[in-house]
C-alpha cells in the first residue's frame, strides 16, 4: 500500500472523528440547554405560583383589615399615616399594612376622611402590594328634611294619635335655614312626625335624636315610634331631659317590636303632661346604637397594583 494511500485513510478516520466529536457536542449542548429551560420554566412556574399567592393573600388581607376597623371604634388613634404596620405571619407570606389620608397625612383629625390601604405580601422571593381606597361612611339617616332646610317637606302634623299644627319659621333655628313649630296640639301624643313605614325592621334597634326648644321651662319630651299593627297601635319611645327656653338635644335608642301585620310607622315628638307649643329641628334616625357610627368600606373602582419586584 503506498504513502498516498495510508495518508488519505488517516485523513477520513480524523475526519470521521471530528464528525463523532462535533456531533457529541452538539448532543450535549442541547442536553444542557433542554436541561436549563426546563430550570428556567420550573423556577418561573414557582415564581408565577409564589406572585399569585402574595395577591390571594392581598385580597384576603384587605377585608380582614375592613372588619378590623369596622370593631375598633378608635382605630384612627392607633395608626400614623404612611406607616406599614408590623409584619404579621400566614404561612410562608409575610404581610404588612398601611393607612394613608391623602388629605392631610392626618389620620386622627376627622372621622369622616377617607383613607387608602396599602397592603404588602411577599412570599419567598415575590412581593405584591396593592391598596384599595376606604371611603368613610354613615348609616343613613331614615328621616326626610331632618333639618327643616325644604320647609316642610316630608312633615305631618296630624298623626294617628293627635293633631297640631306645623309653621316653618326661620327666626332662631338650631342650625341651617329654619325650623319648625308645632303649636295646637290636641294632646299629648300630638306632634310633628313622619311617616316612616318601609324603613324599620322588626327588633332592629336604632339611634334617634333631635333638637328642641320648649315654650316652657318644663314638661319633659319625648320621642316615639308609633307602630300601627293589626293587632292596634303600639309604641317604641323614650323620655329624655326637660327642654325649657333653650335649644337642648334629646336623644335614645329606639327597639321597635311587633306581631301581626304592620301596617305603617311613625316617628314623632310628644310630650309627657301638658299641650305646650315647641320647636324642633336637625332630627336624627338611624340603625344602630349611638351617633355618627363611621364605617369605612372600598370604594368601587379604587383598586390598583402599586408595584410589582420578583
Amino acid at each position: 500500500m503506498s504513502s498516498r494511500t495510508i495518508t488519505s485513510c488517516n485523513r477520513n478516520r480524523g475526519s470521521v472523528y471530528v464528525l463523532v466529536l462535533s456531533v457529541s457536542m452538539v448532543v450535549t449542548v442541547v442536553g444542557l440547554s433542554a436541561m436549563n429551560i426546563s430550570r428556567i420554566r420550573v423556577a418561573s412556574a414557582v415564581g408565577d405560583v409564589d406572585a399569585a399567592k402574595a395577591k390571594l393573600h392581598v385580597q384576603s388581607y384587605v377585608e380582614l383589615i375592613v372588619h378590623r376597623l369596622g370593631k375598633d371604634v378608635a382605630w384612627r388613634n392607633g395608626h400614623d399615616s404612611g406607616q406599614y404596620s408590623a409584619s404579621e405571619a400566614v404561612g410562608n407570606v409575610a404581610i404588612q399594612y398601611m393607612l394613608v389620608d391623602e388629605m392631610d397625612n392626618d389620620l386622627a383629625n376627622d372621622p369622616m376622611h377617607d383613607a387608602r390601604l396599602y397592603v404588602r405580601a411577599k412570599v419567598n422571593q415575590h412581593t405584591r402590594i396593592y391598596s384599595v381606597l376606604l371611603i368613610a361612611t354613615t348609616p343613613p339617616n331614615l328621616l326626610r328634611n331632618p333639618g327643616l332646610e325644604n320647609g316642610l317637606h316630608g312633615w305631618s302634623g296630624v298623626g294617628p294619635l293627635g293633631s297640631c299644627s306645623l309653621v316653618w319659621q326661620s327666626g332662631t333655628p338650631h342650625s341651617g335655614l329654619g325650623c319648625v313649630l308645632a303649636g295646637s296640639r290636641s294632646n299629648t301624643f300630638a306632634g310633628p312626625h313622619q311617616n316612616i313605614t318601609g324603613e324599620i325592621v322588626n327588633g332592629q334597634s336604632y339611634y334617634t335624636e333631635v333638637w328642641i326648644k320648649g315654650t316652657l321651662p318644663y314638661n319633659k319630651k319625648w320621642v316615639v315610634l308609633d307602630l300601627d299593627t293589626s293587632e292596634g297601635m303600639k309604641q317604641a319611645a323614650f323620655y329624655d331631659a326637660w327642654a325649657g327656653p333653650g335649644w337642648r338635644k334629646v336623644s335614645g335608642i329606639l327597639t321597635p317590636t311587633w306581631t301581626g301585620t304592620l301596617h305603617g310607622v311613625y316617628w314623632k315628638v310628644g310630650t309627657e303632661d301638658l299641650t305646650d307649643d315647641f320647636y324642633i329641628d336637625d332630627a336624627l334616625l338611624v340603625e344602630g346604637t349611638g351617633p355618627l357610627q363611621v364605617t369605612m368600606r372600598p370604594a368601587a373602582g379604587t383598586w390598583r397594583q402599586e408595584i410589582e419586584q420578583q
